[in-house]
């Protein structure tokens, strides 16, 4: 290749420039940069791509591929694009359609110091009309077939470069040393065999060289490749003299086991050599200086695991950085990365399949060559796309890569007060074309995982006041954000608004104690019985307690209580719940049946009250004889009994058996009903005297006992009140 800066070549072999393509992953890689293209550049569509890119100091530039019309117009091989993606008519060289040999290809395109273009192929890349060439063909800069230059080497392979006097260095085949190989040679201005270049063997394997570079001193940079992994003394990158032979001050040696076939190297300004060799064991990007020899002070940071790389030239960045590109992998995307001069990628451009504006289809995209980088940094390159059964091909553009600059925040966090019970919630937005860290701090403190773009803190409340930033950082520096300070509300006072409530509980049973209180922030609770501390119950943290006592516990009979707290010191007692216990065994009267004194005609009803652990059975006697369900017995066989009518029979005693199975029969104490006589009214309880200030009222009571209706008057000095 020259190295005249005025013309920018890209391909398979590049000055100043490379790209490497693999399926990268993890956060120093991933979505930096928005998937975008530049819409100035018309994308035109063509039927194969382009393998070289070369750009002319017009803007223009000439692509060489296995396309044979570029927008319908046929263009076998080699055409020329206007600044705005379009075709130039106006350059049309001669070259013939698909014949014995097949279609016409291009491998590689380079322009010389006088704007020539030179152009090898495949055996069917043929010129037609007055001047027949083939091969290896030199153009004018309209397209015509420059007859000054006539390559009797009909065999081309991968590599081609142009020196400063006009020479071509290429690869073909040779003889060196009585070996045949594939190997380096060397051209004349007119085409005629370099008596004065004679490669000596030693170095290349059977595919030969498939990049060269021709350096300012002469010396030519190459890269040979081996289909063979056995051979690795044949797979490497290496350096001739001017005269083809081995320069032995060049140091670098390929590792064991490497498949160079798609390793691409690329020179920057500074003579250091950025090489990406495909290595099935340790892929990975590596630096030499220019002897050769590994550069120390660079580290390839986002290597993925154990994922080969597949590099395809590009260009270098203004700080001695690298573009390089994922060829479509599993996601059929094109990926771009930006890498720096230490070796450390800082950002992507994700192409997704997608319909772009010229009706250009992309389901799914299979390959992408033929990248080069204008000077404005902006990068052109051709994609296939999978669109149903056939492929679609193009050329596109892509903005320039970042430019390495710390963030710049767009949103600053804000200041705010919220309630003890809140969540905070602060936010940043930054902008970057390279990857973004968080870290938020609280009082100049860092805060263990906080290190998104979103703060959420759900700490206690006095952990949650006062100042906090973030500090936003991309590879290029950091930027720390306004204080934003934060005010808790004190809560208010605690209230209980539900008071656990005890009871009788069978040993049988299960039972459970509720208390709910008000709480602006999260609580904790403890359950307490006679004074002692119990296991905590459940709750939900925002005011409510509950404590489940299982069945068959002998020790829950007694009083409990809950004491709710929150954060903030808060602190609410229930109420004591007392509960009793029922244990197994005879029946436990509770409330006996009483007395009473009845007038003819008024009913009996008497009442018991028992419990027990299991059914309870109740049988009702008069007089130690069972009570049968009659006419005006309602059930004698129930905890209450009720006789409709009474007459002088139904005076005495009356008594209740209850019975639980198993556990026993208890009876009750004997209630005595006594009936009284007809007659007037029986004065049980006299008024008493009271004495009483002036003003101030008083109040007098009797009692009477007689057949109803019983009517009373008041009187006060003999007459009716």
């Amino acid at each position: 290749m020259r190295s005249d800066p005025v013309f920018i070549r890209f391909h398979r072999s590049v000055v100043g420039a490379l790209l490497l393509a693999s399926s990268f992953a993890g956060p120093a890689v991933r979505a930096a940069l928005p998937p975008a293209r530049d819409t100035t550049f018309q994308t035109v569509s063509m039927d194969g791509l382009p393998n070289a890119t070369v750009l002319l100091p017009d803007g223009k530039m000439i692509i060489g591929g296995n396309f044979q019309n570029i927008g319908g117009v046929a263009r076998p091989g080699l055409a020329r694009l206007n600044a705005d993606g379009t075709l130039d008519a106006s350059f049309a060289p001669p070259i013939g359609g698909p014949g014995n040999f097949g279609k016409p290809v291009v491998n590689d395109v380079v322009v010389t110091a006088a704007g020539k273009i030179v152009a090898a192929g495949s055996p069917a890349f043929r010129t037609t009309g007055a001047v027949l060439r083939t091969n290896i063909i030199r153009f004018n800069a309209d397209g015509s077939v420059d007859p000054s230059f006539d390559a009797h080497d009909t065999a081309h392979f991968k590599g081609l470069a142009v020196q400063a006097d006009g020479k071509v260095v290429y690869s073909t085949f040779i003889v060196a040393g009585g070996v045949g190989l594939f190997g380096p040679k060397r051209l004349d201005a007119d085409g005629s065999a370099d008596a004065g270049f004679a490669y000596a063997g030693g170095i290349l394997g059977e595919l030969g060289c498939i990049q060269f570079h021709v350096q300012a001193d002469g010396k030519i940079l190459g890269l040979a490749g081996d289909n063979n992994p056995n051979r690795n003394s044949n797979e490497q990158l290496f350096r001739l003299t001017a005269t083809g032979a081995n320069d032995t001050t060049f140091k670098f040696v390929s590792p064991p086991n490497t498949v160079v076939e798609d390793s691409r190297f690329a020179i920057a300004a500074d003579g250091r050599i950025l090489v990406a060799p495909y290595d099935n064991f340790s892929p990975a990007i590596t630096r030499l200086a220019a002897d050769g020899t590994r550069d120390a002070t660079f580290t390839f940071v986002g290597q993925p695991n154990g994922q080969a790389l597949y590099p395809v030239p590009a260009a270098f960045l203004p700080d001695g950085g690298a573009v390089l590109v994922r060829q479509p992998a599993g996601d059929r995307r094109i990926s771009f990365f930006y890498l720096l001069s230490t070796g450390q990628l800082i950002g992507s451009r994700d192409l997704p399949n997608s319909t772009y504006d010229n009706g250009l289809v992309g389901v799914g995209t299979l390959a992408a060559r033929g990248f080069a980088m204008q000077p404005d940094g902006k990068l052109l390159f051709a994609a296939a796309f999978q669109d149903g059964s056939a492929n679609t091909f193009g050329m596109f553009r892509l903005p320039p890569p970042p430019v390495p600059a710390p963030p710049v925040i767009t949103v600053q966090p804000v200041s705010k007060t919220i309630g003890a019970g809140e969540t905070l919630s602060l936010n940043v937005t930054a902008t970057s074309e390279s990857p973004l860290t968080y870290q938020w701090r609280h009082s100049s403190t860092n805060l263990p995982r906080a290190t998104n773009q979103f703060l959420d803190l759900y700490q206690p409340p006095a952990e949650r006041a006062g100042d906090f930033t973030v500090v936003v950082s991309n590879p290029f520096g950091s930027v720390t954000s306004q204080v934003a300070t934060v005010t808790v509300r004190p809560p208010a006072q605690m209230v209980m608004i539900q008071q656990p409530v005890g009871g009788t509980v069978k040993l049988s049973q299960p039972f459970s104690l509720a208390a709910q209180c008000t709480s602006e922030v999260a609580t904790g609770h403890q359950w307490y019985k006679d004074g002692t501390a119990l296991p905590t119950g459940a709750g939900t943290g925002s005011g409510f307690a509950s404590l489940n006592l299982p069945a068959g516990d002998t020790t829950r009979m007694g009083d409990y209580f809950v004491v709710i707290t929150n954060a903030f010191g808060g602190l609410v007692t229930s109420k004591v719940a007392h509960i009793d216990l029922i244990l197994p065994g005879p029946p436990q009267i509770t409330s006996q049946p009483a007395d009473l004194m009845l007038f003819p005609g008024q009913p009996v009803q008497l009442a018991v009250t028992a419990l027990a652990d299991g059914l309870l059975r109740y049988q009702w006697q008069h007089a130690g004889t069972n009570l049968l369900r009659s006419a005006t017995v309602t059930d004698a066989n129930a905890s209450s009994l009720y006789i409709r009518e009474t007459d002088l029979n139904r005076g005495g005693g009356y008594s209740v058996i209850a019975t639980v199975t198993p556990g026993g029969s208890t009876t009750s104490r004997v209630a005595q009903v006594t009936l009284l006589p007809s007659g007037p009214p029986v004065l049980l309880v006299e008024p008493t005297s009271v004495s009483a200030d002036f003003g101030q009222s008083t109040n007098f009571t009797a009692v009477f006992n007689g057949e109803a209706p019983v009517t009373a008057y008041w009187r006060h000095a003999g007459t009716n009140v």
